[in-house]
């Protein structure tokens, strides 16, 4: 009976050890996206926040089929690969200024839509938007972006 219950509690060790991810850090939600299209979108979206100096209350990503290989840049880079990342980021970006289209005035920058290669992770075109109440792209992967 002994030589059960020590079998029953060595099984149960390896099950909840098989169950322990083995570090500190909390498994994060890629969503739709590999673990390395997550980490790519991540860079992408931290380079853009520094360089801006922005304050983003929404970061997401979505890995799209690049149809537009020989697209125009506004980045001085191409996006040549297969897949491209789409990443949009609401927030705040006071080193951004827009002067509108004809008819209407400029405003304050809330949104950055980013299209990136995924395989250089270089940003090849960079959109604007300045909607009151910007959205998130729906159905794409919310990014944990940290402190």
């Amino acid at each position: 009976m002994r030589s059960r219950a020590l079998i029953v509690v060595a099984a149960l060790g390896v099950a909840l050890a098989g169950c322990s991810s083995g570090s500190d850090e909390p498994r994060v939600d890629t969503g739709a996206l590999t673990r390395q299209q997550y980490a790519a979108a991540v860079d992408v979206a931290r380079h853009e926040i520094e360089n801006q100096d922005a304050r983003v209350i929404s970061a997401t990503a979505v890995v799209k089929h690049n149809a537009g290989r020989n697209a125009p840049s506004n980045t001085g880079v191409k996006c040549t690969g297969d897949q491209v990342l789409r990443i949009r980021l609401i927030g705040r970006f006071p080193h951004i200024v827009t002067t509108g289209t004809p008819g209407h005035d400029g405003g304050r920058v809330t949104e950055v839509d980013i299209k990136a290669d995924l395989e250089s992770e270089n940003a090849c075109l960079i959109g604007v938007g300045t909607a009151t109440n910007p959205h998130p792209v729906r159905g794409a992967t919310v990014l944990q972006l940290g402190d």
